[in-house]
């Protein structure tokens, strides 16, 4: 992705506001990306040969999913909301395989914490969890936020923070050799506009979601494509 700058305008105002208020933070942001990816920002970022959800309320499929599982849904683990949910695009076709992600947004002074004060391990629950609901991979996105007027804590929770905890969110998915991915991003409000950053060098490929081959992630897997209209096995 690389770095995208984006003028403050009408179509980003709300989530600018949020982000800089402290509103709905998690939510702001991955409203956002599917702004990004859907292409609303031409001139900063062409559209992309991705498809997205933002905030995705796997809820919405209970029904379904009784449906298909039948007496067995009192044992089935309780449906969260997605973060997002994105994968391949072809000729405005959505396609998968599917990608769930749990994004998490720290912030506050020289050593970042999220809004719960927690740390590096934000998130790590939350995308394990996603490994039952039925997608073919899973990523934990963390997000580390600049407000106007603390340029200075840039380099220090950047290098420093952000640094530090990719290494242990690196050393956590190799040792205990979990399948889900990790990302981290870099974002910066400006009073005239919004900078997104990443570094790809610090991506972590996901393995195949191992949930997938027993009956009921492929049941999960199903609903998903049938809500999101997907094509592809």
């Amino acid at each position: 992705m690389g770095n995208i700058r984006i003028p403050r305008t009408s179509d980003i105002e709300k989530e600018f506001v949020e982000l800089k208020d402290g509103k709905v933070k998690e939510k702001s942001l991955t409203h956002l990306f599917k702004k990004i990816v859907d292409g609303d920002f031409i001139e900063a970022f062409p559209p992309s040969e991705y498809w997205m959800e933002a905030n995705f309320n796997m809820r919405n499929l209970l029904n379904q999913r009784k449906r298909l599982f039948g007496e067995s849904e009192g044992y089935i683990h309780p449906l969260q909301e997605i973060d997002i949910v994105f994968g391949p695009k072809t000729d405005d076709i959505k396609k998968t395989p599917i990608t769930a992600v749990e994004a998490k947004l720290f912030w506050k002074g020289g050593v970042p914490r999220t809004a719960r004060n927690e740390g590096f391990y934000a998130g790590v629950g939350q995308a394990i969890g996603l490994l039952v609901q039925g997608v073919d991979f899973v990523e934990l996105w963390h997000f580390f936020l600049v407000l106007p007027g603390e340029e200075k804590l840039r380099e220090e929770r950047f290098t420093k923070g952000a640094g530090s905890y990719t290494a242990y969110i690196d050393s956590l998915i190799k040792v205990l050799k979990l399948p889900i991915g990790y990302w981290y991003f870099t974002v910066t409000l400006n009073e005239d506009w919004m900078e997104v950053e990443c570094d790809e060098k610090h991506y972590i490929q996901p393995k195949e979601n191992p949930f997938l081959n027993a009956q009921d992630g492929l049941k999960m897997r199903s609903l998903i494509k049938e809500k999101l209209n997907l094509t592809g096995e």
